[in-house]
C-alpha cells in the first residue's frame, strides 16, 4: 500500500474495532443490548456486565477512540486519506489510486484538526472504507464502494 506511517496491523485493528463498535452500537440503539465476541452478549444495556465494560472503557468504541488518540498527526493524516480513498466518492472513481491517495493526504494535512479528527473518524464506518481502500491495487484505478 501507499502508507509510510501506518502499519497493516494498526489498520487491521482499526477495522476490527470499528466493525465491532458499529455492531455493538446498533444493538444498544435497538435496545437489545451489546453483542461482542470478546465481551459476550448483554441483553440489557443496564446490566452490571455492560455497565462495567462501559466504565472500564472496554467497549469496542472506547478502545477505538483510545487507539485513534494514540496515533501521531501524520498517522491520522494517512488514516483519513485512506478512509476517503475507500469511500471512493464520485470524482475519485476511475482515477489512479496513487494520485487520489496523494491528493487525499494533502487535503487531510491542510485540514488536520487534532481532537476534531478523532470525532470525525469515530462517526465513519471505518471498517467499510478501510477494507475497500486496502483491497485496491495501488497501481490500479479507484473503484466504487459496493453497498452493504
Amino acid at each position: 500500500m501507499l502508507l509510510t506511517r501506518l502499519s497493516p496491523e494498526v489498520i487491521e485493528t482499526i477495522v476490527n474495532l470499528s466493525a465491532r463498535e458499529r455492531a455493538t452500537g446498533e444493538n444498544v440503539w435497538q435496545g437489545t443490548g451489546a453483542s461482542d465476541p470478546e465481551l459476550g452478549t448483554f441483553f440489557d444495556p443496564t446490566s452490571p456486565e455492560f455497565l462495567s465494560a462501559l466504565a472500564t472503557g472496554n467497549l469496542p468504541g472506547e478502545r477505538l477512540r483510545e487507539l485513534l488518540k494514540g496515533l501521531s498527526t501524520e498517522q491520522r493524516i494517512e488514516l483519513m486519506a485512506l478512509m476517503w480513498l475507500g469511500r471512493a466518492d464520485g470524482d475519485m472513481q476511475g482515477r489512479p489510486v496513487r494520485e487520489v491517495f496523494a491528493e487525499c493526504c494533502d487535503h487531510a494535512r491542510q485540514n488536520a484538526d487534532g481532537d476534531g479528527d478523532i470525532a470525525y473518524l469515530m462517526e465513519k464506518p471505518l471498517h467499510l472504507y478501510l477494507s475497500h481502500a486496502t483491497a485496491m491495487d495501488i497501481d490500479g484505478i479507484v473503484t466504487p464502494l459496493k453497498p452493504g
